[in-house]
């Protein structure tokens, strides 16, 4: 017979109670009855907890290491004062059926557990996470900022609520409005004078640009790492239509009113800056165009191009002199004489990007001046005329519209006229798209801006005759 295993006290005690009768036999008719026979064993249970409250449990010491971070001033005493063992604490240990809390020990956690290993938890150097969580905030500013340097935002704003990117320029939201900001592809000292100019503009009365947005220091822009940085107020539009008439209207308009309203500006630094050469310019630009010629004819990339070119090529020479033999006429140099003595401000890069149309107000707002100069307005006449009338097969009524509009502001004189029908004769068209053929790869493009071009020659010419007749009939 195998000998009965001696059990601990509190389990004799539980065993003893389990083996009582009911509390209806025991002629108890409360259930507290059961409670009362129970209270020594919760006694002894509150006697037992009263003993492991009492003893500290004191953290283990851990040889520090390199990588351990220095514990906490309640922490930094010496091993003789943290026993690892007391009898106290062997004599709880026996009785307590529950672990200890842990002890905290600044960056250390010490866990204690009855009749297990001590399982010890050490934190990470906190200089490491720290540098993890600056990459990971780095990284997520650079993708809040689209690439614009963080330098540039504070010198306008110290606060921004959003940042994107459209079209090649940042639009930033901050509480007092919309901006944008772009790159400028001019000298500081010249986007200084054009800054200048506008401002005296909008002085004049002139509503086609937006305002300005001045840094912290009133500045223009922002230098950083070699580029320039302007803003301005955010302008809500999309590209204006130059085939549209009323569009057309509303775009020759600005330019009449921002060169008129220019021309009387004088220079507020030292630095001058010389209106625009057109004669020796379009003399340049001929040149341009016969190399350009050469090397399509030398790149051997197209078979087709090289042939029509050796067909064209004489005539497409031709123009380009007629060009220059009209504005070397007496009437143009007259009037380039007088043009340029008080030359307003043009635009030069009139495209429809650069000429936002807002719907809602019907009003126009030029952007983008960072190729501007001072010029005879008949240039800017020019480049609007000339992408207009490639787009709308050289219709007559959108040239007359940009006439009336011009005429508004100042009378077009003959010589004008004249000078303007020099500029459009020049063939910028074949120009451009040999240009970008040798930059570019995609004969089939090319040739088929070439075939659109001779469906055109036919109507070019018969504007342009058209033109000539209308302008000899003008007096002098």
């Amino acid at each position: 017979m195998r000998k009965r295993r001696k059990l601990a006290p509190w389990a004799e005690a539980l065993l003893e109670e389990l083996m009582k009768p009911p509390y209806f036999f025991q002629n108890k008719t409360d259930p507290s009855g059961w409670k009362q026979s129970l209270w020594p064993l919760d006694k002894k249970y509150e006697e037992e907890e009263k003993v492991s409250e009492a003893v500290p449990v004191r953290p283990v010491p851990i040889e520090k290491t390199e990588k351990d971070v220095r514990p906490t001033a309640s922490a930094r005493s010496s091993k003789d004062s943290y026993p690892t063992h007391t009898p106290a604490k062997e004599a709880a240990s026996k009785h307590t059926h529950r672990p200890a809390e842990a002890a905290n020990t600044g960056h250390i956690t010490v866990i204690n557990r009855e009749n297990k290993r001590e399982n010890k938890r050490t934190a990470q150097p906190l200089p490491q996470v720290q540098r993890s969580l600056s990459k990971a905030r780095s990284s997520s500013v650079e993708q809040r900022l689209e690439g614009l340097p963080r330098q540039v935002i504070d010198a306008y704003t110290n606060e921004f609520e959003r940042l994107s990117k459209v079209n090649g320029v940042w639009k930033i939201t901050t509480p007092e409005g919309s901006f944008s900001i772009k790159e400028a592809h001019v000298h500081p000292a010249r986007l200084k004078i054009l800054m200048d100019t506008l401002e005296f503009a909008k002085e004049q009365g002139f509503e086609g640009t937006p305002n300005i947005w001045r840094t912290k220091n009133a500045g223009y822009f922002v230098e950083y790492q070699q580029t320039v940085y302007y803003a301005n107020h955010w302008i809500n539009g999309v590209p204006a239509n130059f085939t549209s008439l009323h569009q057309l209207g509303k775009v020759a308009y600005l330019l009449a009113e921002l060169h008129e309203k220019t021309r009387t500006y004088k220079q507020k630094d030292k630095l001058r800056t010389t209106p625009v050469d057109l004669r020796a310019m379009m003399k340049r630009r001929k040149v341009q165009f016969e190399q350009v010629l050469n090397r399509t004819s030398e790149s051997r990339q197209s078979k087709k191009i090289n042939e029509w070119l050796q067909t064209h090529r004489s005539s497409l020479l031709q123009e380009a002199e007629e060009s220059i033999q009209l504005l070397q006429s007496d009437a143009c140099l007259d009037y380039l004489k007088s043009a340029t003595v008080q030359a307003g401000l043009c635009h030069l890069d009139v495209i429809p990007r650069n000429f936002l149309y807002d719907g809602t107000e019907d009003r126009v707002t030029a952007i983008d001046f960072d190729l501007s100069a001072f010029a005879p307005r008949v240039l800017d006449m020019s480049h609007l005329l000339r992408r207009t009338l490639e787009s709308t097969f050289w219709t007559s009524d959108y040239a007359y519209n940009v006439f009336v509009q011009y005429n508004e502001w100042r009378t077009m004189s003959k010589s004008e006229y004249t000078t303007l029908e020099a500029l459009l004769r020049f063939p910028h068209h074949i120009w451009r798209i040999l240009d970008s053929h040798l930059a570019n790869t995609d004969n089939e493009m090319v040739l088929q801006q070439l075939h659109n071009y001779m469906q055109q020659t036919e109507r070019r010419k018969q504007f342009l005759d058209s033109f000539h007749e209308q302008i000899q009939q003008l007096p002098d």
